[in-house]
C-alpha cells in the first residue's frame, strides 16, 4: 500500500474520526479485494478552494468498471457484474459503498458548496479512483480533544491492518 500525504496538511483537523475511518476502510477493503497484483494508493491533500477542505482518494490497479457499472455503484443492494459474473462481494448485502457515500456527504462541505458523497473515476480493465472531500472545523477548534493529525489518522493501526490484508490478499 502506498500513502501520499500533501505537505500542506495541518497537524490537526476536527471531524468525526469514526465515520471517516468507516469510509476509508470500506474503500480500502474494496480496493484490496479487486487488486490481485499491483498497488493500492491512499492520498490526502488540502484543497485550494478552502483551507478547511481535504480530499482523500483511494486508488487501485485492479479491474476497473464500465461507466454503466459506476452509475449503479452507490445504489442499495447492488452487486456489480464484470464479464457476465458477479464481482462485488457475492456474500455481501450491497450496502457498504452506499453507507460510505452517505457518510462522505455528511462529512463534506455543506450549504451552497455541498459536494456529492464519493466521486469515482474508472475505466474498464484499469483500476478505479474513489475520492471524497471532508470539511474540518475552523482553526479555533483544533485544540479540541477530537482534533487529530490527518497523517496520524491515515497512518493509524487500522491502515496497517489493511496493508497486512493486502500483502496476504485476505479480506474479511
Amino acid at each position: 500500500m502506498v500513502l501520499e500525504l500533501d505537505p500542506k496538511l495541518p497537524k490537526n483537523f476536527c471531524t468525526d474520526h469514526i465515520r471517516l475511518s468507516q469510509i476509508v476502510l470500506n474503500l480500502l477493503t474494496n480496493a484490496i479485494k479487486f487488486t490481485k497484483e499491483g498497488i493500492v494508493k491512499v492520498t490526502a491533500e488540502r484543497l485550494e478552494e478552502s483551507p478547511f477542505w481535504y480530499k482523500i482518494s483511494v486508488e487501485d490497479s485492479g479491474i476497473g468498471m464500465s461507466p454503466e457499472n459506476v452509475k449503479k455503484l452507490f445504489s442499495n443492494y447492488t452487486h456489480i457484474e464484470f464479464e457476465g459474473r458477479q464481482i462485488m462481494n457475492p456474500t455481501g448485502v450491497g450496502l457498504g459503498l452506499k453507507i460510505a457515500y452517505n457518510l462522505a456527504e455528511l462529512l463534506g462541505p455543506q450549504g451552497e458548496l455541498k459536494q456529492q458523497g464519493i466521486q469515482v473515476q474508472s475505466i474498464l480493465n484499469q483500476g478505479p479512483t474513489f475520492s471524497f472531500i471532508i470539511e474540518s472545523q475552523e482553526d479555533v477548534l483544533l485544540e479540541h480533544e477530537g482534533a487529530q493529525g490527518l497523517e496520524n489518522f491515515i497512518s493509524s493501526s487500522k491502515f496497517e491492518i489493511a496493508e497486512e490484508l493486502l500483502t496476504d490478499n485476505k479480506v474479511p
